[in-house]
């Protein structure tokens, strides 16, 4: 009797649809743009079909899936689509979902997504990751509203509707009102007056049964979609691109304007008559009956907890519920585990998803985009939502080769991920400039490092260093590190030594010359100092000679002593010698202090013969007070000696050494004359040292003059280079906003009407 009717009702719904056409061919509505298309279905298996207005169409793997289409499945049959974003929806069989709104763009960070499940098995894995993120899941007794990226359940005749969510967070919503579920947290229901107890009392068993059946239903064997051919993902690409706004007016339906006529009120009933009855056959044709008994049968503990109304929170606990609970923790002992294990599986597949989905999204959007700019806001606004994904996005966005691999985008590219999140910044630096071709290196890397450093200053001296350690032969470390400095215009020291660290000390001289040059002689000694650090004591003194020979005379003692300090005293005459090679012998006493303050003592003596080498007679005086006056009283006699015998006696006693020794150690002469007789040892290796020195400053003094060198062409580098990206990073200003707190904020849902849907149950 019933398929009797059915056809019936089918031949006459075939007239009228008949006679429609035929007097108005606008009853079939026209597919919406493709702005409007969900995605597309990736598996299929076996028995799917789409419904639109009555009418069933059979897909193929990859075909588009249309706002205002439903999806169903026959029995032993599934499917998967892939929304434009990337995410995944996984149906079982005998299902039944009605795909209601989809918007998204990767630009403006949005994603709008309207699903109603009406019956089946089902499975949500995030994909491309936004700011703002609307997902409601409505079901025929409550709606669901998703900020979260894993989730799954089942809607089934005469069983309750069960939800489970494994990552994220959710706010369920029906006519009774409103309840927030966490991460790890599951829900049922079975109707849509009352709200189901807080989650935290949801019994484990019950949520292994559930997922133990939607597994069952959906199958655990990994679907592997088959890849969109180019036409297939420029089209997704060129979707994607339009405004939100521009979807969602492309997705209204034509609107008539004017008064209707009587004939044109009455084709409006008859319309409306023939929709309903289609969505009527459509419904009675695709329920089974024994699926829905199958269905009961396996989720046997959630109708039995439904029966005993557990679900409703209203209704206080009785010994049979308390009764139930435990043979339901006896038939699943491990559930607590199996759940944690399954929400980790969860998470797994979600974050691969989501990379894979920032790929696809991202390096379309490249071959679609018509500037470095709109990159630059799709990447910065992919990143500020989910920071994981930078190097996936960066890479993408420098994939479309002779568009869009050129310095300029790449610099604008990393600079857009510093702006979003300025922790991933060294990181993105170097993802850019490794993505270059090898041809455009050299070109990248100080734009890349400037541009990135412009927009995060505070991590410089990283951008520098991460750009320095990819760039290879293709860059210069000087040129990255005076460029770097160049833009942010503090924390010179922290990037010269950050740069020699991955440089090594072969560069040090020309990286802390260079910084100098930029950054200025108020920031000499603090430069010389942290790049010594890094490069160590085999290159203090022609790091020292360098720093000096741009820095000038005014800061030669301050160098001396800074990089002492960080060499030691085994090297402080070899540095103190080089400087005063370059500063000259005005500066000599002042470098000889500086240098003896830091080495100690015990090298006194050695300094002050290697300075006074290197300066002269005529300063040996000078030397020998400024060296005594630091160094004390126990080292006077060594020092006059040294001295003494590094000018010779006959001058020595011309310039009365003994003397400003002296009166510099607070002792007579005599005394001191005494010590210098006595110090002999002390005397002779202050004159081997000295002449080590001296050696090791002839040395510093060509360092210092291919450092000048270097200095100059990379302070030239560097001006280049900030005016270059000024306008790249005014850019990325204008359409990457800073870093902000997303929040997890679930929008409030509309109570459900779930009249309007009708109910399976």
């Amino acid at each position: 009797m019933k398929n009797s009717l059915a056809s019936i009702l089918n031949i006459f719904t075939g007239l009228l649809l008949t006679a429609l056409l035929l007097i108005d061919g606008s009853v079939m509505a026209a597919e919406p743009p493709d702005s409007q298309y969900v995605g597309r279905l990736s598996v299929i298996k076996k028995d799917v079909q789409l419904l639109k207005s009555g009418e069933k169409t059979t897909p193929v793997v990859n075909d588009k899936v249309f706002v205002g289409q439903t999806l169903l499945t026959a029995d032993a049959s599934r499917a998967e689509i892939t929304f434009r974003d990337g995410a995944k929806f996984v149906v079982g069989p005998n299902s039944e979902v009605e795909l209601d709104e989809f918007l998204f763009n990767p630009a403006e960070s949005k994603t709008v997504n309207n699903i109603n499940v009406v019956q089946g098995a089902f499975q949500y894995n995030s994909g491309f990751a936004v700011k703002s993120q609307s997902f409601v899941m409505r079901t025929p007794l409550a709606s669901l509203g998703i900020r979260g990226t894993a989730f799954e359940g089942v809607v089934a005749k005469n069983v309750p509707v069960f939800l489970n969510l494994s990552d994220g967070k959710g706010s369920l919503t029906n006519k009774a009102g409103e309840l927030q579920i966490k991460e790890g947290e599951a829900i049922a229901f079975g109707n849509d007056k009352a709200l189901p107890p807080d989650p935290e009392q949801f019994p484990a068993a019950l949520s292994v049964q559930g997922l133990d059946y939607i597994k069952k239903e959906i199958g655990e064997e990994e679907f592997k979609p088959t890849p969109l051919s180019e036409e297939q993902a420029n089209e997704d690409a060129l979707a994607n691109r339009k405004p939100i706004l521009e979807q969602q007016q492309g997705g209204s339906p034509p609107t008539n304007s004017g008064n209707k006529d009587g004939a044109s009120l009455f084709m409006d009933k008859i319309k409306l008559y023939l929709t309903d009855s289609k969505k009527w056959l459509k419904n009675q044709s695709f329920i089974i009956n024994s699926a829905y008994a199958a269905a009961k049968d396996s989720l046997s503990m959630l109708v039995q907890a439904n029966e005993l109304n557990m679900f409703d929170k209203q209704v206080a606990a009785t010994p049979a519920v308390s009764s139930f609970i435990s043979q339901a923790k006896a038939r699943f002992p491990n559930a607590e585990t199996t759940l944690k294990t399954h929400s980790n599986a969860q998470k797994t597949i979600t974050t691969a998803n989501r990379q894979t989905s920032t790929k696809s999204v991202v390096t379309g959007s490249a071959k679609v985009s018509e500037s470095n700019k709109e990159m630059a806001q799709i990447v910065g606004a992919t990143v500020g939502a989910s920071n994981d994904v930078a190097t996936v996005a960066i890479q993408g966005a420098l994939s479309a080769p002779g568009k869009t691999d050129n310095a300029g985008s790449a610099s604008m590219i990393s600079a857009a991920v510093a702006q979003a999140a300025p922790n991933e910044a060294a990181d993105a630096a170097a993802t850019a400039v490794e993505t270059m071709p090898e041809t455009e290196k050299t070109a990248a890397t100080t734009l890349v490092a400037t541009a990135t450093a412009s927009v995060a200053p505070q991590a410089a001296a990283d951008v520098a260093a991460s750009v320095t350690k990819v760039a290879g032969e293709a860059g210069s470390a000087a040129n990255i590190a005076a460029s770097v400095t160049q833009v942010v215009g503090e924390s010179a020291a922290d990037i010269a030594g950050a740069v020699t660290k991955e440089a090594g000390a072969d560069s040090a001289a020309g990286i802390a010359a260079s910084v100098t040059k930029v950054a200025g002689a108020e920031s000499s000694a603090g430069i010389a100092g942290s790049v010594t650090k890094e490069a160590g004591a085999e290159s203090a003194a022609g790091i020292a000679a360098s720093v000096t020979k741009i820095a000038g005379v005014d800061s030669a003692a301050a160098i001396a002593g800074s990089v002492t300090k960080e060499a030691g005293a085994e090297s402080a005459a070899g540095i103190a010698a080089s400087v005063t090679l370059i500063a000259g012998p005005s500066s000599a006493a002042g470098i000889a202090a500086s240098v003896t303050q830091e080495a100690g003592p015990d090298s006194a003596a050695g300094i002050a013969a290697s300075v006074t080498s290197i300066a002269g007679a005529d300063s040996a005086t000078a030397i020998a007070a400024s060296v005594t006056s630091v160094a004390g009283a126990s080292a006077a006699g060594a020092i006059s000696g040294a001295i003494s015998a590094t000018v010779g006696q006959e001058v020595a006693a011309n310039l009365n050494i003994q003397g400003a020794v002296a009166n510099a150690a607070g002792l007579d002469v005599a005394t001191v004359a005494a010590a210098s007789a006595a110090a002999t040892r002390e005397i002779q290796a202050a004159i081997q040292t000295s002449s080590a020195a001296a050696k090791t400053a002839d040395q510093a003094g060509k360092t210092a003059d291919q450092a000048g060198e270097t200095a100059n062409n990379a302070a030239n580098v560097a001006e280049q280079s900030a005016a270059t990206v000024q306008v790249t990073v005014q850019e990325v200003l204008e359409v990457v906003p800073p870093p902000e707190d997303t929040g997890d904020i679930i929008e409030t849902l509309d109570i459900v009407e779930t009249e309007e849907k009708g109910s399976p149950s």
